[in-house]
């Protein structure tokens, strides 16, 4: 599990992940599609599709900004599968804590 902070309502960088077998060589993702499943702090699960960059053997995902509306705890997952074999990420475990005020605008 990978632990990450951020406040209720920020725009968090796009998810990514390299999967990579038991050797740790990148596992070409060519023919694969990549999505995100998540659940937010009020227990509403969705799922986002993906960018999969084949030979980099990556996955990138971009969560709606309702996924962090509330503080909580946000869980995030990603995915690669071509029909055949599906393959999943660590989960990040997003800390949504309440904010100090307004956000300002940087």
């Amino acid at each position: 599990m990978i632990r990450i902070q951020a406040t209720a309502g920020a725009k968090l960088e796009p998810f990514v992940h390299t999967f990579l077998d038991e050797d740790g060589t990148v596992i070409t993702l060519t023919g694969y599609t990549g999505e995100a499943t998540y659940v937010t702090p009020d227990g509403t699960t969705g799922t986002v599709s993906g960018s999969v960059n084949g030979a980099a053997g990556t996955v990138t995902c971009t969560l709606p900004a309702t996924a962090t509306a509330s503080s909580g705890v946000l869980d995030v997952q990603l995915w690669a599968g071509n029909g055949t074999y599906r393959l999943a990420s660590p989960i990040w475990r997003v800390l949504l804590a309440e904010t100090a005020g307004a956000a300002p605008s940087i």
